[in-house]
This record gives structure tokens, sequence and C-alpha cells, in this order.
């Protein structure tokens, strides 16, 4: 990726009514659901996570039914007594799909609400959800400059001159693998994951319930793949939603296994 020109990029990002636009390097950038889904392949449809966007959903309840013990009192909306398949998409929504620079291990309301999304397999607009994610960066600090690499591609596409420009490549301590899974207090016995301790309380003997900003690395990987333009008709589904939930759907066949 491009770290210097994806600070460029934020800079001079605007909004051009629902599109977003930006200059650098005497390239004008105006992406439109076109160049989205020409750069993605996601389509500018689906559930926009907003508040109040579902209908009769209620925080509180669907976070009991993500609890390993869902007669538990909610008494903070925290991972350390989800359920494992909770837990982990939980890890995928703040590290890959809506990053943020701390305060993984706390649930926000739009966290809860793209859980309630991947796990009932509502189809997302995803291209509404990282714009929007990429609208707060510019306000909050805590969001740090998210889509490092998809920005990249975007550059890419538009053709910006990239020679000579700073490349920083991802190292391996910045993947989501086996071993920053046991680093958060998970553990895979027999083929399936299991917290650390069996059924104790938090995330087992490792005592890193609730300390995610100190275990996890900065960044996530996420594969550079070179641009191919999508054909011409797609499923309703995006490639990206279902390998979301074909992942999703192997944790729980997991977990059910695990207990049986």
């Amino acid at each position: 990726m491009y770290p210097d020109l994806v600070k460029v990029f934020y800079t001079n990002r605007q909004f051009d009514g629902q599109n977003i636009c930006t200059h650098l390097k005497g390239v004008d950038m105006l992406i439109t659901p076109k160049e989205w889904f020409a750069i993605t392949g996601l389509r500018h449809e689906g559930q926009q996570i907003e508040r109040k966007a579902l209908e009769d959903f209620n925080k509180t309840q669907f976070f009991k039914t993500c609890m390993r013990n869902p007669n538990e009192e909610v008494k903070s909306f925290g991972v350390g007594k989800l359920a494992i398949t909770s837990r982990i998409l939980k890890l995928l929504i703040v590290w890959i799909l809506t990053p943020r620079g701390s305060n993984h291990a706390t649930f926000t309301e739009e966290d809860l609400m793209l859980l309630y999304c991947l796990i009932n397999k509502v189809k997302v607009d995803w291209v509404f959800t990282m714009k929007d994610h990429m609208f707060k960066a510019q306000k909050l600090n805590d969001y740090k400059l998210p889509y490092a690499i998809l920005i990249s591609r975007m550059l890419e596409f538009f053709e910006v001159d990239l020679v000579d420009e700073l490349v920083e490549n991802l190292k391996t301590t910045s993947e989501i693998n086996q071993s920053m899974l046991n680093r958060i207090g998970l553990q895979k016995v027999n083929g399936a994951w299991t917290y650390k301790g069996g059924d104790s309380e938090g995330v087992g003997s490792s005592g890193v319930a609730g300390q995610e900003d100190a275990k996890l690395p900065h960044t996530t990987k996420a594969p550079m793949l070179p641009f191919v333009p999508p054909p011409p008709h797609q499923e309703p589904m995006t490639s990206f939603e279902r390998l979301m939930i074909s992942r999703m759907d192997i944790i729980t066949e997991e977990q059910v296994t695990h207990h049986e």
C-alpha cells in the first residue's frame, strides 16, 4: 500500500452529494457507485447500517443471544461474555470491516447492527458502510485512516502516478491468524475453537479479557489482488458477502460439532 498517498487521499477528500471525490498528483478522482463496483465488485444496495435502520432491533436482547450464557444479566457490551462465533465476528468487524484505532473490546451500536446482519445473513450495503466510516475518519481521531489497501487499489484504478512513491508491505504480525487468536484467549482443540480455561468467566486463564487494544496488531492483512473487471452479471450476494457468510457457517459448524 502507499501510506503517504493514503494520507493525501483523506486530506483532499470531499463529498459530492453521495460520492467521494479527491485529488492526487494531478488526477481528479470521483468515486461513484460505478467505480465502487468496478474496483471492489460491491453494489450500492442492501441494508444501510445507521441508527434505527433495523426494525425491532433491540441491542440488549440481541447481545444476550450472542453470549455464552444468554440467561446472564447484561451489564456492559463487552467481548468477555461472547460465544466463540460472535467473538470472532466482532474481531472481523473492528479490525477489517469498520476498523478503528482503539476500544476494540467494547461494542458500539454500529458493531452490534453489523454483527446482527452477519449472523442473520442480512445483505449489507457495504459501499454505504465504508463511505460512512471514511467520513467518520475525518472527524474522529479514534478512527485513524481506514481502508488503506482499498484506497491503494483506487489509486491504481484511476492511474495515479505511483512511481517513486513509498510502498509499505504488511508484515505477518498484521495478520489475523491462529497466533493472534491465541493471544486474545482462544485456542483450537480437536479442530474446534474454544476459550482457554473452558467455560470459565471472561476469556479464561490468559487474563486478557477487555485488553484487546494492547494485544492486537494495529493493521490487518488483506490480500492485494490485481484489478480484474467484474463480469457483467452478478449474483444477488457479492463474493465478499458470500465469503463472510461461508466463514461464519464454518465457525458455527465447528462449534456445534464441538458441543456435541
